[in-house]
């Protein structure tokens, strides 16, 4: 079993549930979810997971405002997950991740 604890974020509860589910089918014992970007800050602060898989689609806070401010408290891998499949889109997400963690 692996301990290492990872928090999956969506506004999806369907696709929230089934990346979770994969993660706990694999092993992981430890997989937290957030349906925003601020419940994913709050879980951020308070349970300090080993990694996120973020959403960039969510209403409200999307995934770049919120690893802007994650970025603030923490330098903790995170995965981007997202339908946007434009290279601009990308670019934008790479560069935004360089610009903070530097």
């Amino acid at each position: 079993m692996n301990d290492r604890m990872i928090l999956v974020v969506d506004d999806e509860t369907e696709l929230l549930e089934m990346v979770r589910s994969i993660f706990m089918r694999a092993g992981f014992t430890q997989v937290l979810t957030a349906s925003s970007g601020e419940a994913a800050l709050k879980v951020c602060k308070e349970k300090q997971p080993d990694m996120v898989i973020l959403d960039v689609m969510m209403p409200g806070m999307d995934g770049f405002a919120t690893l802007k401010e994650l970025r603030k408290i923490s330098k903790i891998p995170v995965l981007m997950l997202t339908a946007r499949g434009e290279a601009e889109d990308q670019f934008d997400g790479l560069k935004m991740e360089r610009t903070i963690t530097c």
